[in-house]
């Protein structure tokens, strides 16, 4: 018996959710939220912001299946589909892939404490400044800080290259 929107047992006027019914849309829903009476906290929140992400990078959902319980149940077990596959591995940058993937982390733990650290770590992406998610070592951490200051770099380049001239000459 499902109650009608404007009835006194539920709906938007009264704020009021049916218990015992899964809430979300399968391919975005977080895996705590694919079972029955799943616990859900502000990293549920990060996994749907990462799925909504990742569809927009890839136009297709997290999660694959056939039907939406196929779907559920491989969101239960974890099973998206990887950034850092050879499909995407070209087309989405490594550092915004490993975010993205940390979002949709099966454990609730490893995503980002709040959609704010979430976007706390796609604004230092977008800034052109290694993610956490990604781990960068240090020819990234070099190809970064040239990428946001080239004109920097060539000056101390050609200045080292004047000067190990200079030392060869003499």
């Amino acid at each position: 018996d499902v109650p009608e929107w404007d009835s006194e047992e539920g709906g938007l006027e009264t704020g009021a959710t049916w218990s015992g019914r899964l809430k979300g849309s399968p391919g975005f829903m977080a895996p705590e939220q694919a079972v029955e009476g799943g616990r859900t906290t502000e990293q549920t929140d990060v996994y749907g912001l990462g799925a909504v992400l990742y569809y927009i990078l890839t136009g297709s959902l997290p999660i694959n299946g056939g039907n939406a319980n196929e779907v559920l149940e491989n969101t239960r077990r974890g099973k998206v589909v990887s950034l850092h596959s050879p499909r995407w591995h070209k087309r989405i940058p490594k550092g915004l892939a490993a975010v993205t993937m940390k979002a949709l982390s099966l454990d609730p733990a490893q995503r980002y404490g709040s959609a704010d650290d979430f976007r706390q770590e796609l604004t230092r992406y977008l800034h052109g400044f290694p993610t956490a998610a990604e781990n960068a070592g240090l020819l990234t951490i070099l190809r970064l800080f040239y990428r946001r200051n080239p004109i920097r770099c060539n000056i101390v380049l050609v200045a080292i290259m004047v000067i190990n001239l200079l030392i060869a000459i003499s």
